[in-house]
Formats: structure tokens, sequence, C-alpha cells
């Protein structure tokens, strides 16, 4: 995001006032950064800083980007045991699939739906809806996994249960008083809460 507050000649944001912003879309990363750096957010400004930061964005998405430790793992065997997996992302689609792929995790989802499509964008719960009548299911046979408040509202909105976790971006604190249904400390959890014993 700091590329493109250097095109106002802005000092750069630390990483936790970025953070901050991150959740709600890359437009309103956007206005938010704009803000703290004492820009007024203006379509102008947020148009320009925008086309700064995808670009520097899509030249660097995977020079940091790492799956969590034990996520692989924990996709190998969801699937193997019938879980069908898919991705709602407030990132737009083409930046979420490169990660994906660059990941080598592209094939372990049947779905990938990104914020492209602002009716799909969380918290709207169309999109999660939209994902879990595709994998013909119902919403409450459903389990939306999160790091973020906007995860715990997307999936609360769909009437999909929500299991939040604790090594993302936003602090468990916070995502507990979002209200998730649960929260899990380690990706294996996920696993034990997913698949039931017949």
């Amino acid at each position: 995001m700091n590329a493109g507050l250097a095109v106002f000649d802005r000092p750069p944001l630390s990483r936790d006032v970025i953070v901050g912003f991150v959740g709600n879309g890359t437009r309103k990363l956007v206005e938010g950064s704009l803000r703290a750096s004492g820009l007024a957010p203006t379509e102008e400004a947020i148009d320009r800083a925008y086309a700064v930061f995808r670009g520097h964005y899509d030249a660097h998405l995977l020079d940091q980007t790492r799956a969590y430790p034990g996520v692989d793992s924990l996709l190998a065997a969801l699937a193997a045991n019938g879980v069908v997996l898919s991705v709602l992302t407030n990132k737009l689609q083409r930046p979420s699939e490169r990660i994906l792929a660059g990941l080598g995790l592209a094939g372990r989802f049947r779905a990938v739906l990104g914020g492209d499509d602002e009716t799909a964008r969380k918290p709207n719960p169309a999109g999660l809806l939209r994902l879990v009548a595709e994998a013909g299911i119902l919403p409450a046979e459903a389990l939306l996994v999160g790091d973020s408040d906007v995860d715990v509202a997307t999936a609360r909105a769909a009437g999909v249960p929500v299991c939040g976790v604790t090594w993302g971006f936003q602090s468990p604190e916070r995502i507990r008083g979002a209200g998730a249904t649960w929260l899990v400390e380690r990706p294996e959890e996920i696993l034990v809460a997913c698949v039931r014993p017949a």
C-alpha cells in the first residue's frame, strides 16, 4: 500500500496501520490508508493510489506470501474425507487464483470467489450463500473458516457456522467479540470440527 501513497509524497504507514484496513476489499484498504496518511480519500486520489497499489501488488504478491504451517496437510485431509472446499475472499479474483496456484493450493478448492463482484463481497452473505448452494448443501451444514470480524459477520448473515482462527491478521479477542461460533489455535482442530465419525 505504501507504493500507492508514495505517488502523493506521503511517508510509509506501519504494517499495523495498514492491516487495520484489510478485510473489506482493496478499495477500502486504499481509502483507509489515504485517510491515515492525512490525505482526503477523493475518488481521484483513490483511483490513482489504487492503480499504483495494484501494479505493485500484482508484481510482488507472492514475494512474502506463505501458507500458514499445517494448512496444506489440513486441506489434504479435508479433501480426503470428502469435504468440499471453496475460497471466498475480498481480494480480486485473478490475484487470489495466482496466490493459490503459486502456493500449490489451487487444486484443493472446487471454487474461488473473489471480491470483483460487489454483490459477493463480504460481509454481504450472497457470495457465501452462492458457494454453499453450488456445493449442494444447506447453510447450516457449511462452515466458514476465517481470520477476521468481516468473516464472522458474513457467516452470521448467511446462517453459516463460523470458525475463527487465532493465526490470522486479527486478534483472537476481536474475532471472538464478533461472535465466532468457536475459535481454534491449530489447523488440525478444524479437521476435528469438519469430519465427524460415522
